[in-house]
């Protein structure tokens, strides 16, 4: 559709692209801290949280953030309050390389496009309105295929751009084409389709009303919001991994079939969620830190559940973060408006006798520890099953307080700490006293608390997300949540003194304890014996991963007790 307009423009933007992405492979990406002296200090969070109270910008106040935070998620958020204080020019002048830098299948570049159309539309320009239109319609495809519902809003929201206009015919024909398609039966359509996750959600950030999942829920606090989502995960995905093109720049197409992919996503009304995701299967639930969309923190949800070959339910929470840098202060505000839906959601999602699991990260452990207080005074018949706190940004006397209600009415609670943790560095520099998930100096040790220091484990620039990127830790966690083994008896675990552990680097990644789960559960007592035959008949390219599934399930399950009903 639309062929000449958006394939020269397209490939105007790429050549644009490719420049750019080959200057930050080579002096690194703009706006990302490159030493612990380079992170922002309160100073600057403060003048960003001033702007968000409702200061005025300018031209010069946006260049002093820039400086900080030069990324275009912050650039987003700079154009979109610019928008909101009339400002359109300045807005135009915030996303114009943005619109040059990011491929046309990203998920931001889809928000950007909308911004894009409202500021032209404002300043009078419907040509360049339609054409930013055009172009994100042409994202939408990209990043979800030409068969998703979500497409045909957009192309009606562009007919009414159009009206009168030479492009009308096209459109209509366009849409036309698009209904067909998605009348097409079922089956034809999914074939060669890569895994479709599904994953509960609850959220309390505003909903758009924009269907593209791309660009459905805001950063702005909301009421309650329920529905399931869509996330596709390829055949040749790698645990730890959350594929995307290798250089944003130089693609200009996000396949699903390479790719983890927010296909789709339906509201639901609070009875008919709550009847068809907690039954009686257990329940893994996924809750972001902070300077994370809703888009991102679904990704990883969906991404933690297949790596954990999680045999249940997958879930997630979603608390309006601003998906910047610099909010922090604001992301951090939102802690107590966010306690009554969070609470609500937990209640919801412990029905039935199927078991609720917990993965909070950084901030969003303070999300979670807050609602739980509530939670569990209100519904004192409701138990917990077991609690990961990664990367916790916690003050250590809050975690304390909060631990011991916490940990009488869950299965456990394990901590997840680094030394090597730059964004609890940043945390530490703000409130001045340490976090309960940086392990300098002494790892946190608490009377029902099991801590797992993951210093060794080499993670992200600002090792940060250790906890879903490593397959070691991810392997750890599958012996927690898989196999409800203690830290002391699972195979990737060096007691230093109890209540603390090391990950070690020499230890179980994920796929080996999967595969020790999949026997245990599969053949009980039988397991070894099953186990020697398949090494027996194993090649020798495989001997050494099957000695090793046989050890955890040796001498790892074989110490392990029955998990409680």
């Amino acid at each position: 559709m639309h062929t000449t307009r958006i394939g020269l423009y397209t490939m105007r933007k790429s050549l644009i692209g490719v420049i750019l992405a080959l200057a930050i492979v080579v002096r690194g990406a703009p706006g990302l801290a490159q030493s612990p002296d380079d992170l922002p200090d309160r100073a600057a969070f403060e003048q960003f949280q001033a702007i968000l109270d409702g200061g005025a910008l300018s031209p010069a106040a946006v260049a002093e953030l820039l400086v900080f935070d030069d990324t275009p998620e912050m650039r987003l958020e700079l154009a979109r309050l610019s928008v909101e204080q009339g400002q359109h020019s300045l807005a135009l002048d915030l996303l114009g390389d943005m619109n040059a830098i990011l491929p046309l299948e990203a998920a931001l570049r889809t928000q950007v496009l909308d911004l894009l159309i409202e500021a032209y539309m404002r300043l009078g320009n419907v040509s360049e309105a339609i054409e930013m239109a055009f172009l994100a319609y042409e994202a939408a495809v990209q990043r979800l295929g030409d068969e998703n519902p979500a497409l045909l809003p957009r192309l009606l929201v562009l007919r009414d751009l159009a009206k009168g206009s030479a492009d009308l015919p096209v459109i209509e024909a366009e849409i036309a084409a698009l209904e067909a398609r998605l009348a097409a039966p079922e089956g034809v359509r999914q074939i060669g389709k890569p895994h479709a996750l599904p994953v509960w959600f609850g959220t309390n950030r505003n909903d758009t009303g924009v269907s593209d999942p791309a660009a459905r829920f805001g950063v702005e606090l909301s009421d309650l919001s329920l529905g399931q989502l869509t996330v596709t995960i390829p055949q040749s995905h790698r645990p730890g991994r959350i594929e995307r093109p290798a250089l944003w720049g130089l693609t200009q197409h996000l396949d699903p079939m390479q790719h983890v992919v927010l296909a789709q996503i339906e509201a639901l009304a609070k009875e008919a969620f709550s009847t068809d995701c907690c039954g009686a299967e257990d329940r893994l639930l996924f809750i972001h830190g902070y300077n994370v969309s809703f888009h991102d923190g679904a990704l990883r949800a969906a991404q933690l559940a297949h790596d954990l070959e999680f045999p249940g339910q997958a879930l997630y929470y979603s608390w309006p973060s601003r998906g910047t840098l610099l909010s922090y202060l604001q992301d951090a505000n939102n802690v107590l408006a966010t306690r009554p839906a969070l609470a609500e959601f937990l209640e919801i999602v412990t029905r039935g006798t199927g078991r609720l699991h917990v993965i909070a990260h950084s901030m969003g452990n303070r999300y979670l520890l807050e609602a739980l207080d509530v939670f569990l005074r209100d519904f004192p018949d409701r138990e917990l099953g077991h609690i990961v706190l990664g990367a916790p940004d916690v003050d250590r006397n809050e975690m304390q307080v909060r631990l011991d209600l916490i940990s009488k009415r869950a299965r456990s609670v394990s901590l997840y700490a680094s030394r090597n943790d730059r964004a609890l560095l940043v945390s530490r520099r703000i409130h001045g006293a340490p976090r309960a998930g940086d392990s300098t100096g002494e790892p946190l040790r608490l009377a029902g608390l099991f801590t797992l220091d993951a210093s060794e484990i080499v993670a992200d620039v600002l090792g940060h997300s250790y906890f879903g990127d490593s397959p070691l830790v991810l392997g750890d966690l599958a012996g927690l949540l898989r196999l409800d083994m203690e830290p002391d008896i699972r195979c990737g675990t060096r007691e230093r003194a109890a209540p603390v552990w090391d990950i070690r680097t020499d230890g179980c990644p994920v796929d080996h304890v999967l595969a020790a789960a999949e026997f245990h559960d599969r053949y009980q007592a039988q397991a070894p014996t099953e186990l020697a035959r398949r090494i027996a008949e194993a090649e020798q390219t495989e001997q050494a991963f099957w000695l090793s599934v046989m050890e955890i399930v040796t001498e790892n399950l074989g110490n392990a007790t029955a998990p409680a009903e």
